[in-house]
């Protein structure tokens, strides 16, 4: 018989401190990126019990991550429970939220810092004393990333350093377009083990550094994405020799670059992903791409180059992820790009400025072979055409049962043809549930 004692036992509070901390940090999200919440770890389970509270506080890897985005007003509510009152009201005053994330950052300890700071209106800034905190604690950033007005960006780079444990940069500033052209941005002058830089600037667009900057990224830099519209190839190819280690560059260039016998001859780092937005691709004959899996290729022009067709002839057959963009491809252009790419398991393409359907129609067709891609597992199609191509899509499906994951969006940059574009008519819905009920695991969307 159970004695009175076993039946106020509570075997969870049994557990080691260790086991029940391991415990906790399978409860942060998979992206690390945590937002304070009353019922999200870490601070639903630091309000459980003493005992549990006392093993929240006392790992600091719980606290080494937080989001904070602010909307309409310029203090963040917070979470009173972080100061252990849980009945308390949310404090409204900009000194609080500076506050909680002194204290949020003092619980992590030596763990590096993942920091996302994100104003989602032009006309919003950080509350008062945010950017006092984060310098206090600059010696342990590990990611930061920050989008905000140049105010605020500026009294950020009044932080000199050094950044010893700083690996990954992201920078959006909400209300210029190209707000790095002339600054020195002191983040990358003083962190000897970056990895990984973005920069953006107005309407989310990548925006180009100022040479400086660019002089001093680090040699230890794997991934980088920002806008380079002057850059000539020889720039490129440069950037690739300081940058030894770069596997994964988004770059946005400008207009036609100019070629010169040194840079025409020197091959650029091989890439593991590379991504895109150019009117020229002259570089790509200068690519290394022996090791290259993803690429993603934005063209706004009318004439498709051959220099992607060479790339993936070059490519042995190695390439998984591919994402195209263009203005126009003729049928027999897109089953040449797809036969020189079998090993390909994930597929998005993207159309532009088709004048009726029967292109669209043409493309289905050529995906529907079963000789090209054989491969292929995932596939997302964004198609202008004027008429619905549903039923085609269907087809294409059922023409291929290694599918796991489709997706058609019928959408034209044109508002005249969106507004006369009729939604997937019921019978098409019903036959894409039929086949997702016949595939397990299978996910479909046509819109």
């Amino acid at each position: 018989m159970a004695s009175q004692a076993d039946a106020f036992r509570v075997p969870a509070l049994e557990l080691p401190y260790e086991l029940i901390s391991k415990i906790f940090l399978n409860c942060l999200p998979r992206s690390r990126r945590v937002i304070p919440h009353p019922r999200r770890a870490p601070l639903h389970v630091s309000q459980i019990c003493a005992q549990w509270r006392t093993v929240a506080i006392a790992t600091p890897e719980l606290w080494s991550s937080v989001y904070l985005e602010f909307l309409d007003a310029k203090a963040y509510y917070g979470i009173p429970i972080l100061f252990g009152v849980p009945g308390a009201e949310a404090v409204d005053s900009d000194h609080h939220t500076a506050d909680l994330l002194d204290l949020w950052f003092t619980r992590a300890g030596h763990y590096p810092l993942s920091i996302s700071l994100i104003c989602s209106k032009v006309c919003n800034e950080l509350p008062k004393g945010v950017l006092g905190v984060l310098s206090a604690h600059s010696q342990h950033w590990g990611r930061v990333e920050l989008q905000v007005p140049m105010t605020d960006f500026l009294v950020f780079n009044l932080i000199t350093g050094p950044f010893p444990l700083l690996q990954s940069v992201g920078i959006r500033i909400m209300d210029y377009f190209n707000p790095f052209s002339s600054l020195r941005i002191n983040a990358l002058h003083s962190s000897p083990n970056l990895s990984a830089l973005v920069l953006r600037g107005l309407s989310n667009n990548l925006a180009p550094p100022s040479l400086a900057s660019l002089a001093a990224i680090p040699p230890t830099l794997t991934a980088l994405q920002i806008a380079a519209p002057q850059w000539s190839l020889e720039d490129l190819v440069e950037i690739s020799e300081r940058l030894p280690h770069l596997r994964h560059l988004n770059l946005c260039t400008g207009g036609l670059w100019t070629i010169n016998e040194n840079a025409s001859n020197r091959f650029m780092s091989p890439f593991q992903s590379l991504s895109l937005v150019s009117h020229n691709f002259h570089f790509l004959d200068n690519c290394d791409p022996s090791a290259l899996e993803h690429l993603e290729v934005r063209l706004y022009h009318h004439a498709f180059p051959h220099f992607l067709g060479n790339l993936l002839l070059r490519m042995e057959s190695h390439l998984t992820h591919l994402t195209l963009e263009v203005v126009d491809m003729k049928h027999s252009d897109l089953i040449a790009y797809l036969s020189a790419a079998p090993s390909l398991i994930s597929l998005e393409l993207m159309f532009h400025l088709g004048s009726d359907s029967v292109h669209g129609e043409e493309r289905m067709r050529v995906l529907r072979r079963a000789d090209l891609l054989p491969r292929l597992r995932t596939l997302r199609i964004t198609d202008p055409a004027r008429k619905p191509i549903y039923a085609q899509f269907l087809a294409l499906l059922t023409a291929r049962p290694m599918l796991m994951a489709a997706e058609l969006r019928m959408w034209s940059p044109h508002p005249q043809i969106r507004r006369r574009m009729p939604p997937p008519p019921l019978h098409v819905i019903a036959d894409l549930k039929i086949l997702v009920a016949s595939r397990p695991g299978f996910v479909g969307h046509v819109y």
